[in-house]
């Protein structure tokens, strides 16, 4: 398994959170692109839509938590006496496009 960590929190789980990110994005285009074929004319069309508009439903709560996420990276910053996070200031920018990827994959 990897071995990399910033702050103590391993990298693997951002990546992980991200894959799964993804997969309600893709659901969508799909059913975008399913909807604009055949506009769910049959009952398979329909039932497949369906299922497709369900699995997006499940993974679509992840999006939101790759923002609520943030709270855990950063936790494991090291602080000083006034509570700032010195060490690792560099990862302010890194914090906020993670975030950020996941309000914009919520939001689409």
């Amino acid at each position: 398994m990897l071995d990399i960590a910033i702050n103590n929190y391993e990298v693997i789980f951002i990546a992980w959170n991200l894959f799964l990110l993804i997969i309600p994005f893709f659901l969508c285009r799909l059913l975008f692109i399913l909807y604009n074929a055949n506009k769910f004319k049959s009952l398979p069309h329909k039932i497949f839509g369906l299922a497709i508009a369900f699995l997006w439903l499940l993974f679509i709560p992840n999006t939101i938590y790759v923002i609520a996420d943030m709270r855990h990276i950063i936790g494991f910053c090291p602080v000083n006496e006034k509570n700032i996070c010195i060490e690792n200031a560099w990862m302010i920018m890194f914090f906020f496009i993670y975030a950020s990827i996941g309000w914009v994959a919520f939001v689409y």
